[in-house]
């Protein structure tokens, strides 16, 4: 270290500077942002994943109905006036129907789903029947959505086809019939709708603690609409089909509505239809265990309705993800994503070890610094940089020290022929010889060389 800076200067700029020769910072960096915009990927997948796996897939392109926070005409906002005006208290559930299953007790409680835009899953079939049979009361007005996959857990049916009846208002559509409760009778106007199948076979070996009755029913002139030309044909059977039935099971009560425009804005005045639907909720309410504790809660199911909103629609399918992870393998995916994701980020945020000068510093960092596991042909430069601090911390060199002297300058430290062409060497090697330059800088000590290895043409390139 006595030598003349100014000669040590001279050879540098001939022979280039040494740190100029290997550029690791750029390397690094576009490793880095390969790996954030693996990260970006993959969080995508994942949010796409949950949002398809509950349903979302049937928001693209529809157009959304039937929700009591909306007042278009055909949502149910004046409905939800209308309990408010009665007196009960009214909440909504926004992520999934699993969240009755959290609820200490399904006592005064009414669940009302009007329109199913979105197929309910197993599990959510299940906490809306042991919401019922447990005492709660529900709602049930769907006619060619998804609430048959539901329906059928308590026995009933949605027919299908199109109600028609010779008894309507004006359109063959508007049918009109006649509803029954306790001693008060009913006229109904319904718009569109279908009619209801009980289970008449299964009934009384399924169900066997359950038991249906007819709140209403259509003439016997009405018909399944099979082709839609409001006629009926010789092969559609005229018959009286139920329209409203009321399900107990358990200790609950369960009212199935073959048509959800009995309760949406434009129809909710029109006959009797307001009348009927209130003394429906007082009926059920009376009919399910009362809690003493608690008040008479209505309860707005809105996770199976389209929102206008796509951020909305997404929201509510990781909600309704997070709320049904109650399976051990649902569960399990989740926490691993929620690992897996920030241990990648952790990851691609590590930043390569900064040069030292403490002498205090260097036994530690020396059991450190030569420790990389899984270098292959693409980290040439990384593998220089680690001969360099090799020679840096065996030679007790600082780092300003390190920098001013040329490559050839710096292989003469090295005493091993291999190792100092390595270090001239401008390439890249293959992953052997990249495993054997890895092994001879370990052995080397700084004061003898080590011949033992034999290299390929990787050095020359």
């Amino acid at each position: 270290m006595t030598e003349d800076r100014s000669v040590r200067t001279e050879e540098s700029s001939k022979g280039g500077r040494l740190l100029e020769n290997i550029e690791i910072q750029p390397c690094q960096k576009e490793l880095l942002n390969k790996k954030q915009k693996r990260i970006c990927i993959l969080s995508i997948l994942v949010i796409l994943i949950i949002i398809l796996s509950n349903g979302g897939i049937y928001s693209i392109g529809k157009e959304g109905q039937l929700s009591a926070y909306s007042e278009d005409w055909n949502d149910i906002s004046e409905l939800k006036k209308v309990v408010s005006q009665l007196g009960y208290a009214t909440s909504t559930i926004v992520s999934s129907p699993g969240v009755l299953n959290k609820l200490n007790t399904s006592a005064d409680k009414l669940l009302i789903i009007a329109g199913v835009e979105k197929e309910y899953d197993n599990s959510e079939v299940e906490a809306i029947y042991n919401f019922v049979h447990n005492g709660g009361g529900a709602i049930i007005a769907d006619d060619f959505g998804f609430g048959r996959c539901f329906a059928k857990r308590f026995g009933i049916d949605f027919s299908g086809g199109k109600l028609r009846d010779v008894n309507y208002e004006k359109n063959p559509m508007f049918v009109k019939c006649n509803a029954t409760l306790g001693n008060a009778r009913y006229e109904l106007m319904l718009n569109d709708g279908t009619a209801l199948i009980p289970d008449y076979h299964g009934y009384y070996t399924t169900y066997a603690d359950s038991y249906w009755s007819v709140v209403s029913a259509t003439s016997r002139n009405a018909w399944i609409d099979e082709n839609e030309n409001n006629v009926r044909d010789n092969k559609e059977i005229a018959m009286s089909m139920p329209v409203i039935m009321v399900v107990k099971t358990g200790f609950g009560v369960a009212v199935f509505i073959s048509d959800p425009s009995i309760m949406i804005n434009d129809m909710l005045y029109r006959a009797e239809n307001a009348q009927f639907l209130q003394a429906l909720i007082g009926y059920i309410f009376q009919s399910i265990p009362s809690n003493p504790f608690g008040e008479m809660e209505v309860i707005f199911e809105e996770s199976r309705h389209i929102s206008h909103n796509l951020y909305e629609n997404a929201l509510s399918g990781i909600l309704g993800v997070l709320v049904n992870a109650t399976s051990l393998s649902i569960f399990a995916v989740i926490v691993s994503t929620c690992v897996f994701l920030p241990s990648i980020w952790a990851v691609s945020r590590r930043k390569s070890i900064k040069p030292f000068i403490h002498k205090d510093e260097l036994e530690e960092r020396r059991l450190n610094i030569y420790n990389y596991p899984s270098l292959n042909w693409t980290d040439t430069n990384r593998l220089r940089y680690i001969l360099l601090e090799k020679i840096k911390v065996e030679n007790n060199l600082l780092e300003s020290e390190l920098k001013e002297m040329s490559v050839e300058e710096t292989a003469r430290y090295i005493n091993d022929p291999l190792l100092a062409s390595f270090l001239r060497s401008k390439g890249y090697l293959h992953e052997e010889e990249v495993c054997a330059i890895l092994d001879r800088v370990r052995a080397w000590n700084g004061r003898n060389g080590c011949n033992k290895l034999e290299l390929g043409n990787g050095l020359d390139a």
